[in-house]
């Protein structure tokens, strides 16, 4: 029966060299067509119309692996989108811009970027159309808010304008949670910190009532002006339009929120003559053609490190196929680092976009933006749709932030706590028993609540993170800690509102960013940069090697050959006892398996 442990061995090792050998072959042949270079390999127009697709989400950051690409093409990021139109802006070979809304994906200050952008592009001189179906179809008014930065808005005749206006609703479960046993065990510094909120009260607090129609009265300003502005009419007007909305198309067209009802070919035909051309390029493969070689040497550079998700510790595991994005604390400060390193870098753009998350991963990137600002190397902050909590601890770190004015902005508190399950477990009958030496090792298990002494000590947590948010607050911005505390506490703002307390520099885009880390890095206003991302990729050999890292087959010859002789160790036991069975001597027992062997 030995014979049968080697035979298994010998299966084993063959199938994970071909394995191995396999999708070596497969990333050999996806590197040596260069996946990016396949799917934008478009012939560039002598002259031609840039189309874009606002019906789709806006990524902050370019797609991390290559395997991205293959799910039916990665969507241009919001940095690359506005890149590309203000190049398209001075390019003569684009004669205009024609671009189809509906049902997007981008947040309030997303959008406020791309407007500025597609601003920018008609103060170059050239026309610039948007085309709907229909505009609102989904939970806000950011359809109607894009179109109103074109030109020209053209409706489709069967389409219309859903609900003009910004609404938030809130879920509160606690009396499910009651029910079914789970108790809900939070606190909070302070009232305006409410996220958890929908866990542990019936309805919405006073202060999240105030906080969300703080926020959601500012979005409206915002919208109400810029739109009366972009189409010549009063904010009376804008709101009568609200007021009255849905809008039939025909009521779209009374009101001037659109210029006319065609449908898509129609609207394309009419700016093709205007154009001169119907030759067009989509905006990724346009975008595809001027980056895609990477920065040029001769250019100053610029670092642009993204910073978006969910704050967490620790490095960033990566997949072939991508995956949720998160600002893990070990990776986003390896990439800060590499920026110092690199001689070339002359500023460093650092573009936010986080709810939030841990605080001590928060706080060693705090740490590490500092001590780059002391290298003498300048850090420019760019705020997107939401730099929240965690989100601004890091951001607050920076020579300068510029916000969009649709930011959410600041949530300077602490929430923390946890869920306990025990009379859920009674009601089940179901019993726990546990084992503890030292210290309270179970103060955070669900199973048990706190008991008094605990929820003292949760307490001085609370107070002591809080403490020390407030303070690095006061620090990095310049003010005092009573300025701070009169606009923390939890609460948001807007951008705009955030502007007036003192909590960001500036109200502005991606541009406005990389404009004010020229400025501070002595670069002229007129001078081309090359926006350089770091963590720098590695080779996708190297990304292969740490995807399949979870695997026995995975990384250096070195590494597969221990896997393979762990493996060697496991099942020679198991042949002694097969051999043992067949035979009838006794043996002792396996050894028991812990973790990977070693």
């Amino acid at each position: 029966m030995r014979a049968l442990g080697r035979f298994l061995l010998g299966v084993l090792a063959v199938v994970g060299v071909l394995t191995l050998g396999l999708v070596g072959l497969v990333w050999w042949g996806l590197s040596s067509l260069d996946v990016a270079e396949v799917l934008h390999d478009v012939e560039r127009p002598e002259r031609f119309v840039l189309t874009l697709d606002l019906r789709r989400p806006f990524p902050e950051g370019e797609p991390a692996v290559p395997f991205a690409l293959l799910e039916g093409g990665a969507d241009p990021s919001l940095a690359g989108t506005v890149r590309a139109i203000d190049a398209a802006a001075a390019d003569p070979q684009v004669t205009a811009l024609l671009a189809e809304v509906g049902g997007t994906g981008a947040g309030l200050a997303q959008a406020q970027d791309i407007r500025a952008a597609v601003q920018r592009f008609r103060a170059a001189g050239k026309p610039a159309w948007v085309f709907a179906e229909t505009l609102n179809e989904g939970d806000d008014m950011v359809d109607t808010y894009l179109a109103a930065a074109f030109d020209q808005v053209i409706l489709q005749p069967s389409g219309g304008i859903g609900p003009l206006g910004f609404a938030a609703e809130v879920p509160f479960a606690r009396g499910l949670l009651d029910e079914i046993g789970v108790q809900p065990q939070f606190d909070a510094r302070e009232d305006h910190k409410n996220a958890l909120d929908s866990l542990t009260r019936r309805e919405m607090s006073a202060a999240q009532r105030e906080s969300l129609d703080a926020l959601l009265g500012g979005f409206w300003q915002q919208v109400r002006a810029d739109i009366a502005t972009d189409r010549g009419i009063a904010p009376e007007d804008v709101q009568k339009a609200a007021l009255a909305s849905p809008l039939l198309p025909p009521e779209a067209l009374e009101a001037r929120l659109v210029d006319r009802l065609a449908y898509r070919d129609e609207a394309e035909a009419a700016l093709f003559e205007q154009a001169g051309t119907r030759d067009t390029l989509a905006l990724e493969d346009y975008a595809a053609d001027l980056f895609g070689d990477g920065p040029s040497g001769d250019r100053p550079h610029i670092a642009l490190i993204h910073a978006t998700g969910e704050v967490l510790r620790g490095e960033a595991e990566e997949s072939l196929l991508g995956g949720e994005q998160a600002i893990y604390s070990d990776t986003v400060a390896r990439a800060l680092q590499e920026a110092v390193d690199d001689e070339s870098t002359r500023a460093v753009v650092l573009r936010i976009d986080s709810p939030g998350g841990s605080y001590v991963a928060s706080d060693i990137l705090w740490r590490k933006i500092r001590q780059v600002r002391d290298s003498g190397l300048p850090v420019v902050v760019s705020l997107g749709n939401v730099a929240a909590s965690g989100g601004y601890f890091i951001a607050m770190a920076g020579d300068h932030i510029v916000a969009a004015p649709g930011t959410i902005t600041g949530s300077i508190g602490v929430i923390s706590g946890k869920i306990v399950l025990q009379e859920m477990w009674n009601k089940l009958d179901v019993q726990w028993d546990a084992v503890t030496t030292g210290g309270p090792a179970l103060m955070y298990s669900a199973n048990q609540p706190f008991t008094w002494e605990q929820w003292q000590k949760f307490q001085r947590q609370l107070d002591w993170i809080y403490a020390d948010f407030v303070d690095k607050v006061a620090q990095s911005r310049g003010l005092t800690r009573q300025q701070v505390e009169a606009v923390a506490g939890g609460r948001i703002w807007t951008g705009t509102a955030a502007l007036e307390r003192g909590l960001v520099d500036e109200l502005g885009g991606f541009d406005a960013a990389v404009a004010e880390a020229k400025r501070r890095a002595g670069i002229a206003t007129d001078t081309a940069v090359s926006l350089v991302s770091f963590p720098k990729p590695r080779s996708r050999f190297d990304q292969l090697m740490e995807t399949l890292g979870g695997t026995p087959l995975a990384g250096t010859d070195a590494r597969t050959l221990a896997a393979l002789a762990r493996v060697v160790r496991l099942l020679d036991p198991l042949a002694d006892h097969l051999e043992a069975a067949d035979t009838g001597a006794v043996r002792t027992p396996l050894p028991a398996y812990t973790g990977d062997g070693r």
